[in-house]
């Protein structure tokens, strides 16, 4: 039977957590804050934040171990960052969209009042 070391354990929790987090506390707060409309919206164009960390984070793997993979390793490499962009991007997107809303309704902005005036016209039945 395989032994579960303290890295593999730690990992594993982070991961409860972030989901935990993620389930339980970000998405009841956004749901409140925001219009289900104004969500779908953001969420069409939200892949490009996914995308830019994990390239991020990508080539600071790469930077960090590029002296130790010779030539022919290079497609394997190619795969397991394929893999590992596809696993990160439907593991971790709700995440990211999520604290970034979050984020986004704690900072303050600039705050826009419109002003709109009625018009009531019975007699051409016009609101």
């Amino acid at each position: 039977m395989a032994k579960i070391s303290r890295v593999q354990i730690i990992f594993i929790i982070c991961f409860i957590i972030l989901y935990l987090l993620q389930s339980f506390i970000l998405d009841p707060i956004i749901k409140e804050k925001y219009l289900s409309e104004d969500l779908k919206h953001f969420k069409t164009y939200s892949w490009k934040y996914t995308v830019s960390i994990f390239i991020v984070i990508a080539a600071i793997i790469i930077f960090r171990i590029r002296k130790s993979f010779k030539t022919h390793q290079i497609p394997g490499i190619i795969l397991v960052l394929i893999f590992l962009g596809i696993s990160f991007y439907f593991g971790v997107h709700n995440l990211i969209d999520n604290t970034i809303l979050y984020i986004n309704s704690i900072t303050e902005g600039q705050k826009t009042i419109k002003t709109y005036k009625v018009i009531n016209h019975k007699e051409d039945k016009t609101f």
